[in-house]
């Protein structure tokens, strides 16, 4: 064995992909598990759920954010979820299939040396709307849940679906992963909505937000509104405004310090630090 092999550079992250950790609807459910190449002590962990529109993406795209994450200290899962396909909407399944992951890491925490009392969820776009909603309906004694962090997320479910009618006429994704339009069932609108979950109850769970002023995919306005409502319950909330920036900005430029991604990353990690994960 070569010396690299034997004692690995420091800052190189341990690397565990396609690790089954649910099976939904007849098929396994895998997961990318990055993890610091050396702890002294089990570490906490971020599951990321990635976007979408869900009907694409998987938990590759997680990969870039979960090595700088394993070098920052902290592991990351990045999971697939089911997926809507035609007239086979994935709600809630997609949403369980989120909490089924954490289940699985809690149950397995000495085996990947994670601490299973220090899990944050991460989402990006339709990955936001699943992580918040998740977090926002876990059982409010479940003190493992420590974080949220979302990058252009979906928290109002009646007001994408608004915009995409303008943007998207046939093709409506929000009808993809709920299987109804509101005109057919506007309360499953309300239900799947993260923002309806917001409560004073919750206002322990720490929340980190970011978004572009530019993106036409998911409009500003559904994190300014999210916002609002987390500060109106008083939670400890905070942002990230890229000004000039739109949507799918989390995986660029990772190698580039001053780029989007990598501020709202150290900024993410600052807030969640300060918040006790």
């Amino acid at each position: 064995m070569s010396e690299t092999a034997q004692e690995p550079p420091r800052h190189e992250p341990r690397v565990d992909k396609k690790i089954q950790f649910a099976e939904a609807d007849g098929k396994p459910l895998f997961g990318d598990l990055y993890r610091p190449a050396h702890v002294e002590r089990p570490c906490g962990i971020f599951v990321f759920v990635h976007g979408g529109g869900w009907i694409a993406g998987s938990r590759a795209s997680g990969e870039g954010l979960g090595r700088l994450l394993a070098r920052a200290g902290y592991a990351c899962f990045s999971v697939d979820y089911r997926l809507a396909r035609t007239a086979a909407p994935s709600y809630p399944g997609a949403v369980d299939d989120v909490r089924a992951a954490i289940d699985f890491l809690r149950a397995e925490a000495a085996r990947f040396e994670i601490d299973g009392e220090r899990i944050a969820l991460f989402g990006a776009s339709a990955g936001g709307h699943l992580s918040a909603l998740a977090a926002l309906t876990t059982p409010l004694e479940a003190a493992y849940l420590r974080a949220l962090v979302c990058v252009y997320g979906i928290y109002d479910l009646k007001a994408q679906w608004d915009h995409e009618i303008t943007v998207r006429p046939r093709g409506n994704l929000v009808e993809a992963l709920l299987g109804y339009s509101p005109m057919e069932d506007r309360r499953v609108y309300f239900e799947a909505s993260p923002i309806s979950h917001v409560s004073l109850q919750r206002r322990k769970l720490p929340v980190f937000l970011g978004y572009g002023l530019q993106d036409d995919v998911v409009p500003h306005r559904q994190s300014e509104a999210f916002l609002l409502a987390l500060s109106q319950c008083n939670f400890q909330a905070r942002k990230y405004v890229a000004a000039d920036a739109g949507h799918f900005w989390l995986n660029e430029d990772l190698l580039n310090e001053n780029a989007h991604s990598r501020r709202f990353i150290r900024a993410a990690l600052a807030f969640v630090r300060d918040a006790g994960f």
